[in-house]
C-alpha cells in the first residue's frame, strides 16, 4: 500500500507491458483504458475541420478545363450519350455519371461534384491523421492532417487525382491495420485489393 510497494510495482509492470505490446503491433501506446475513448473522437474532429477548410471556397470560381469538360460530359450522359462511343473523354466514366445523378438534386450544376470533393478532401486528411498517428503523437498527426487538408482544398478541380489519392490512402491504411480484432481482420482481408480496384 505504501509508495513503491508490491501493488505499485505490479501496476508499473502492467503499464510497461501494455505499451510494449502496442509498440510491437504498430499502435500508439496509451496510458490507460479511459484514454482511448477520448482519442476515438479525434478522427471526427479532423474530418469536420478539413471539410470546413475545403468547403470555404465551394461556391467560388470554375475550372473551365476539368470542371467544364466534366459538366459537359455529365450533360451528354444525361441525354443518353456514352463516353468514348459518342464523345471523346480522357478520364473514367464514373465522375460524369455521379455528376449526372446529382442533376436531379441540384440542377445542371457542379455543386454535387463540389460536395463530393469536400468529403474526399476531408477523408484524405483523416487517413493521413490515422496513418501518422500510428507512429507518432496526436499533435504531430494533427499537423500532418492540417497540411493535407490545406493542400487538398485548393485548387478545386474535377480531375480524378483527389479520389484516387483517397482510395490509395484507404488501401494503405487497410493493408497496415493491426491484425487483432474484428476491424483488423476485415481490413486486412480483401479490403486493400477492393479499395485499390475501386
Amino acid at each position: 500500500r505504501r509508495a513503491g510497494g508490491p501493488v505499485a510495482a505490479i501496476q508499473g509492470r502492467a503499464g510497461r507491458s501494455r505499451m510494449a505490446v502496442a509498440r510491437a503491433a504498430g499502435r500508439p501506446a496509451t496510458a490507460g483504458p479511459g484514454r482511448g475513448r477520448g482519442w476515438a473522437l479525434l478522427p471526427a474532429a479532423v474530418f469536420l475541420a478539413a471539410a470546413a477548410i475545403s468547403g470555404f471556397t465551394i461556391l467560388r470560381g470554375l475550372d473551365p478545363f476539368d470542371e467544364g469538360l466534366m459538366l459537359q460530359a455529365a450533360r451528354r450522359m444525361a441525354d443518353g450519350q456514352l463516353p468514348y462511343r459518342d464523345f471523346l473523354w480522357s478520364y473514367g466514366p464514373g465522375q460524369p455519371l455521379l455528376l449526372g445523378w446529382s442533376f436531379e438534386a441540384f440542377g445542371t450544376s457542379l455543386l454535387g461534384w463540389r460536395i463530393l470533393r469536400v468529403a474526399t478532401d476531408a477523408a484524405v486528411a483523416v487517413l493521413v491523421f490515422g496513418l501518422v498517428r500510428r507512429r507518432s503523437r496526436p499533435a504531430v498527426a494533427g499537423v500532418a492532417a492540417l497540411t493535407a487538408a490545406c493542400a487538398m482544398a485548393q485548387p478545386t478541380s474535377a480531375n480524378p487525382s483527389a479520389l484516387g489519392l483517397a482510395l490509395a490512402l484507404a488501401s494503405l491504411w487497410a493493408a497496415t491495420q493491426p491484425p487483432e480484432g474484428r476491424v483488423g481482420r476485415l481490413a486486412r482481408g480483401r479490403g486493400p485489393a477492393l479499395l485499390a480496384g475501386l
